[in-house]
């Protein structure tokens, strides 16, 4: 899991910044119908590279500064969102497209040079299964009560034992014996504490990553409930 020096790194060597007004960010039905149209922009205004999401990220405060403070209970209080493409393969050159989801929305495009990094080749986005990041959030909500989020992104970690694309939730509170991230696979449909969602063959998956499921599935499924005191 990234910590916050590297995560905003990779903003410090931004280059080519532009700036595009567009309409509120409350006219979209949903972060998927918003993220088609950063995908036209960055289509139009990229046109000469061949470019695929490889993390959707979204916080509640701009760059999600102060973020363990700001956390958010439902998708509606997010107010900043960060798109990254990728050339099939490849970690650069890559495009950052930061969006100001609060009124009025706006977002600003960057070109960078550096690699973008801790992130795995992802999948098509949406995902096969239809989860959506609403879905994914009731899911979480299913598998933990009282749950405050910071950050969630659609991703996939760079670790051996990562098999899927995934949602993953950064929550405000420690759940006991679990940690303080949740991920909802989006082949699998589980939904497990840390990133490992289905059991990698492998002496080393085997024996330090074993997947910590909920027991959530995406039909709503439930065998194991978590409460957070707050």
């Amino acid at each position: 899991l990234r910590d916050k020096a590297s995560m905003f790194k990779f903003f410090t060597y931004m280059l080519v910044p532009a700036t595009l007004c567009w309409h509120s960010a409350a006219e979209t039905d949903s972060w998927e119908s918003l993220l088609e149209r950063v995908d036209i922009q960055v289509q139009q205004r990229y046109s000469n590279l061949t470019l695929t999401k490889i993390e959707v990220l979204a916080c509640k405060n701009y760059m999600c500064f102060n973020s363990a403070h700001h956390a958010m209970k439902d998708p509606r209080e997010a107010g900043f969102m960060r798109v990254v493409y990728t050339p099939p393969g490849m970690t650069s050159p890559n495009v950052a497209v930061s969006i100001n989801l609060t009124t009025p929305a706006s977002m600003s495009f960057s070109y960078n040079t550096l690699p973008f990094v801790e992130d795995n080749r992802t999948q098509e986005f949406p995902p096969e299964s239809k989860i959506t990041f609403e879905s994914a959030w009731s899911m979480v909500r299913s598998a933990v009560h009282n749950v405050n989020v910071t950050q969630v992104t659609w991703r996939r970690p760079l670790h051996p034992c990562v098999s899927e694309d995934l949602y993953q939730f950064n929550l405000q509170d420690i759940v006991p014996h679990h940690g303080a991230v949740i991920s909802v696979g989006t082949v699998s449909r589980k939904t497990c504490y840390g990133f490992a969602t289905q059991q990698v063959d492998s002496a080393y998956c085997l024996k330090d990553w074993k997947p910590d499921c909920a027991g959530v599935t995406a039909s709503g499924q439930s065998i194991s409930i978590i409460a957070i005191n707050v």
